[in-house]
């Protein structure tokens, strides 16, 4: 369900760790999950357009999908999940029913 005001799915406010690359290294920790993406907080600057794997670890599971990298930030980067199986978005949408949504304002 799409948050009416920015037109974007709703945001939720959870502390997740992700790793990237073949060798599943830590990446960082992300704040502003969704079913469609992610913000990471992160020093790492892959190009935007880029393409990686990515694995949200949370509790004992590990959650893998391929993501474009969509926008830089000063604390991070923002992702795009590509072509998540139903899996991922299963045990996505469990995360989030644990999380508070947060208020995201719409971009200029």
């Amino acid at each position: 369900m799409a948050d009416l005001e920015t037109n974007r799915a709703p945001r939720h406010d959870v502390t997740i760790f992700i790793t990237a690359g073949d060798d599943m290294l830590p990446f960082g920790r992300t704040r502003d999950l969704s079913v469609s993406g992610a913000f990471i907080e992160t020093t790492a600057r892959p190009d935007v357009g880029s393409t990686q794997e990515f694995a949200i670890v949370w509790g004992e599971d590990t959650l893998v999908c391929p993501a474009r990298i969509v926008r830089h930030a000063d604390d991070g980067v923002g992702v795009a999940f590509l072509e998540p199986e139903a899996s991922f978005k299963a045990a996505v949408e469990e995360i989030l029913q644990s999380a508070p949504v947060k208020r995201v304002t719409p971009r200029p």
